[in-house]
């Protein structure tokens, strides 16, 4: 969730895996627990985060939780987030994973996700990408997709009541993801 007005509402049993957070606005918040934002558990892995001006920064809010610091520390604080990483995802000119990404066949496993961002088959190589995009699957969509595209080029969707783990590439000039 993204900074929002004053009406927030609680996020409950919260998943953050296989997303590239990277911000470029000069605040180098990745994750922000909000207090009372939170209901239930936070399952973080296989992430990437990256700040280009330096070291990315989390931060827990909750009375009795408090936390402001480094990937490690976070790591350590909420117990998870593991396989987690931080540095340069290397993406070519359209957001879409180099050929030198460490990101590629270093992702969390998940059976229920076959397609990509662009709607290429998921895995493609040894196993689950990092991030929206799934490395040399598929014709690689333009990102941002042109006006008027719904969706993505072929990706999966859960249904009503289902859970899902989400790819997805976040660059972001507004605030951290929150919860």
């Amino acid at each position: 969730m993204l900074r929002q007005s004053p009406n927030r509402v609680s996020c409950q049993d919260v998943t953050i895996r296989n997303n590239i957070i990277t911000t470029a606005n000069g605040n180098p918040l990745m994750v922000e627990i909000r207090e009372a934002a939170l209901i239930g558990p936070l399952t973080t892995s296989h992430n990437r985060y990256y700040y280009a001006a330096g070291t990315a920064q989390f931060s827990d809010q909750r009375k009795g939780s408090i936390y402001n610091g480094g990937l490690a520390g976070w790591q350590t604080h909420i117990g998870g987030d593991s396989n987690s990483s931080e540095g340069d995802p290397q993406l070519d000119t359209n957001y879409h994973l180099a050929a030198d990404s460490p990101l590629i066949d270093a992702g969390f496993t998940v059976s229920s996700v076959t397609n990509d961002y662009d709607g290429g088959s998921r895995p493609s190589g040894a196993g689950y990408d990092i991030g929206a995009d799934e490395y040399g699957a598929g014709t690689p969509l333009p990102v941002p997709p042109p006006p008027d595209t719904t969706g993505t080029g072929g990706g999966t969707s859960a249904a009503s009541g289902e859970s899902i783990e989400t790819f997805s590439s976040l660059t972001s000039d507004l605030t951290a993801p929150l919860l």
